[in-house]
C-alpha cells in the first residue's frame, strides 16, 4: 500500500481496524472482544450470553462507578451498526435472539495489540532460515532450470546422507533453550494468524459473492454470455484464488497422516522444559481443533454461496432481475425528465402543463366487513314424495373389517415360549383370511406394540388365496421381519 498522506488520512477515517483503535471506549470494546470470542476460541455467540460477558467487562473495568451509561444490548447493537462494523448480528436458523459474529476488522485490531507485547528476547535466527526456504521454494518452483532442481536435490540428499550417519553414531544436534524459544515464537504468531485468517476468508468468499451478485444485476446481455463471464473467467467461488487456495489448505489439513502427526507435536511441544517456564497462550496449546473447526465454517460458508449463486442465476431470477434493472433505469429516467420542471426558461414554453402522478390504492383493514350472515333456506317438509330404488345394497354389508386383536393375540401366543419369531412363522401357523390387507394390518400391529428388526439378506414368500370367483392363490415377498416384545 502507500504510505502517502492522502491515503492514510483515508484509512484513519474509513478501515474498521483502525477506527476500533482510535475508539473512545477501545480498552473496553477490545478487552471484551477478547473474553467474549478469542479467550474461548469462538467467533459467533447469542446476544443474552454476549450481554452477561459485557456487563462483567463494565464491572470490574470501573468498579461500580457509571463510566458507561448505556445498556450491554445498546453497545452491541451500536458496534455492529454499518459505521462500526465491529460486530456482526445476524439471526440463525429461525431463531427470535440476534447472534453476534466477531469480524476480521476486530481479531486485526486484537492481533496488532497483542503484537505490541515486549518478548524477553526477539529471535532472528529462525526467522531468517524461514524466509531462505520460502525464497528457495518460490525460485525452484518457478524460474530453476532442471539442473538447479537437480543439484538442490542432490545437496540434500547429502546434507539427510550425513544428519543419518551421524545419528547412527549418537551424534544428535540439539536445539539451544534460545533456539527452542525462537522457533516457539514463530509457532505462537503463525498459529493465531492463521485463526484470524480464516474470518478474512470467508468475508473475501461474501463479498466475491457479492461482487458476482452485482455483476449479474446489471448484466443486460444474454444469459449465455453472462454464464461465460462468470465461470469461464474463473469468478466463480470455487474457481476464484480464494477458493482454491481454500480447498488446497483444506486438503493439507484433513490429511489423516499429517493431522497425527501435527497433533503429536504440539503435544511434545508444550512438554518441553522450556516451554513450561514461560506464560504462553492457552488458545495456541489446542490450536488444531480450532483450525478444523474454521475450516469447516468456511467449506459450508463456500457451499451455501455457491448454491444460492446457481438459484441466482435460475432462469426465472435471472428474468426478475433483468426486469427490476428495467424499472429502475426507467425511474432514474423520469427524475431527470422531471428535474427540468424546476428551470424556470424550460417552464416558459409551456402555458398549461400537467404530470401525473402515481396514486397508491388505499385499503384499510377496518373498513372490511367482519362478518356476512347467511342466506337461511327454508325446507318444504311437507310434500315429500318416496323414491324408488332398485340398487342392491347388500353388499355394503359384506365389508369385512380385520381384527387387529386377533392378530396381536396369534403373535403373543407364538411368542410366549420365544424371545423372537418370524412374521412368516405367524402366517405360516394363522394364514391369511383377508389377503394383502391383513398382511398391512400386521405390520401396524408391530410398529405400535412390538420391536421388529428387519433381515435384508433373507426373503420369505406370503402366500394367500383370493375371496374373489374363481379362488385365486396370490403371493408376495417381504424381508424377514422378526418380532420381539418392546421392553
Amino acid at each position: 500500500m502507500k504510505f502517502d498522506f492522502d491515503d492514510l488520512t483515508n484509512l484513519r477515517h474509513y478501515n474498521e481496524t483502525w477506527k476500533l483503535l482510535n475508539a473512545e471506549h477501545a480498552p473496553l470494546i477490545l478487552s471484551f472482544l477478547h473474553q467474549a470470542f478469542v479467550k474461548r476460541g469462538i467467533t459467533i455467540a447469542p446476544e443474552s450470553e454476549l450481554c452477561q460477558i459485557l456487563e462483567n467487562v463494565i464491572f470490574q473495568a470501573t468498579n461500580g462507578r457509571k463510566l458507561f451509561p448505556k445498556t450491554a444490548v445498546s453497545y452491541l447493537t451500536e458496534w455492529s451498526s454499518e459505521s462500526k462494523r465491529w460486530l456482526k448480528r445476524t439471526y440463525r436458523n429461525g431463531a427470535d435472539e440476534p447472534f453476534y459474529d466477531i469480524t476480521p476488522a476486530s481479531q486485526k485490531a486484537i492481533e496488532f495489540i497483542n503484537s505490541l507485547h515486549n518478548y524477553s528476547f526477539v529471535g532472528t535466527e529462525s526467522r531468517f532460515r524461514s524466509i531462505i526456504e520460502l525464497l528457495r521454494q518460490i525460485t525452484l518452483g518457478t524460474v530453476a532450470k532442471p539442473s538447479e532442481i537437480i543439484s538442490d536435490l542432490e545437496a540434500q540428499i547429502k546434507t539427510l546422507t550425513e544428519r543419518l550417519e551421524n545419528a547412527k553414531r549418537g551424534q544428535i544436534g540439539r536445539l539451544s533453550e534460545i533456539e527452542v524459544l525462537d522457533r516457539f515464537q514463530q509457532f505462537e504468531m503463525h498459529a493465531r494468524t492463521l485463526l484470524s485468517d480464516f474470518r478474512s476468508v470467508e468475508y473475501n468468499l461474501r463479498d466475491l459473492d457479492k461482487g458476482i451478485r452485482q455483476k449479474i444485476a446489471k448484466w443486460d446481455g444474454s444469459k449465455g454470455e453472462l454464464l461465460s463471464e462468470v465461470l469461464e473467467n474463473s469468478d466463480g467461488i470455487e474457481n476464484s484464488q480464494q477458493g482454491r487456495s481454500v480447498a488446497a489448505f483444506s486438503s493439507l489439513l484433513l490429511n489423516p497422516n499429517l493431522q497425527d502427526e501435527v497433533r503429536s507435536m504440539i503435544d511434545e511441544l508444550y512438554e518441553l522444559s522450556s516451554i513450561k517456564k514461560i506464560n504462553y497462550d492457552q488458545n495456541v496449546k489446542n490450536v488444531y481443533p480450532g483450525w478444523i473447526a474454521g475450516n469447516e465454517h468456511i467449506q459450508k460458508t463456500m457451499g451455501a454461496l455457491s448454491k444460492q449463486l446457481k438459484h441466482f442465476i435460475d432462469d426465472k431470477i435471472f428474468l426478475e432481475n433483468r426486469r427490476i434493472l428495467e424499472l429502475l433505469r426507467d425511474i432514474e429516467k423520469n427524475v431527470i425528465d422531471n428535474s427540468l420542471l424546476d428551470d424556470k426558461d424550460f417552464l416558459d414554453g409551456f402555458t398549461d402543463f400537467s404530470i401525473e402522478l402515481p396514486q397508491a390504492s388505499i385499503n384499510l383493514p377496518f373498513e372490511r366487513v367482519i362478518y356476512t350472515p347467511k342466506e337461511k333456506i327454508s325446507i318444504n317438509s311437507e310434500a315429500i314424495e318416496v323414491g324408488a330404488n332398485d340398487s342392491n345394497v347388500d353388499r355394503l354389508f359384506d365389508i369385512s373389517a380385520v381384527d387387529r386383536n386377533e392378530l396381536m393375540h396369534n403373535i403373543r401366543i407364538l411368542l410366549s415360549d420365544k424371545d423372537d419369531v418370524a412374521l412368516s412363522e405367524i402366517i405360516q401357523k394363522y394364514p391369511l383370511k383377508q389377503g394383502l390387507t391383513e398382511l398391512i394390518s400386521y405390520f401396524s400391529v408391530l410398529n405400535d406394540n412390538f420391536e421388529i428388526r428387519e433381515d435384508p439378506d433373507i426373503e420369505d414368500e406370503i402366500i394367500w388365496s383370493s375371496q374373489s370367483e374363481p379362488e385365486v392363490m396370490r403371493c408376495t415377498r417381504i424381508k424377514r421381519v422378526y418380532i420381539r416384545e418392546r421392553l
